[in-house]
């Protein structure tokens, strides 16, 4: 699964976020320039892009964790379906999702360029919570949603 964000940093905080909670088993942070078109104008910027290694049992979950802490209006999430991967690497993928795996009961404050932002402010803004019980799954070249 792979979102940009706006800064470096911001893309080192969300994947510990989520690679901590096991949605993950690995994320990869690059540096990319995007070219886009936003309220109608074309724009130009500097953005982080972060893939996130994952199975599609986790698939779900892993967006619900990248759009409650993305400090973007309107992120880019988006995935692909695993075709092939080599079978070690896909056993330690699908373990290094459910080893401390346990119910979700709420997420920390959103990612963004200025920080952490503080617990009471995201609550109030997006009022999101879930819990949520871990699934188990049997291959990572599930197809993601």
């Amino acid at each position: 699964m792979v979102t940009t964000v706006a800064s470096h940093e911001d893309g080192r905080r969300l994947a510990q976020a989520l690679v901590g909670r096991r949605l993950a088993a690995c994320a990869q942070l690059e540096a990319i320039e995007s070219v886009y078109v936003w309220d109608g104008r074309l724009e130009q910027a500097p953005e982080c892009r972060v893939l996130f290694k994952t199975t599609g049992a986790r698939a779900a979950a892993l967006e619900a964790g990248i759009r409650a802490l993305h400090g973007y209006v309107q992120p880019a999430i988006h995935a692909w379906p695993v075709v092939q991967a080599d079978p070690g690497f896909a056993q330690w993928v699908e373990a290094a999702v459910v080893k401390l795996c346990s119910t979700v009961t709420s997420w920390p404050d959103r990612i963004s360029s200025g920080g952490v932002r503080p617990r009471g402010a995201r609550r109030a803004q997006s009022g999101w919570r879930a819990s949520r019980r871990c699934s188990s799954f049997t291959c990572i070249s599930a197809a993601l949603p």
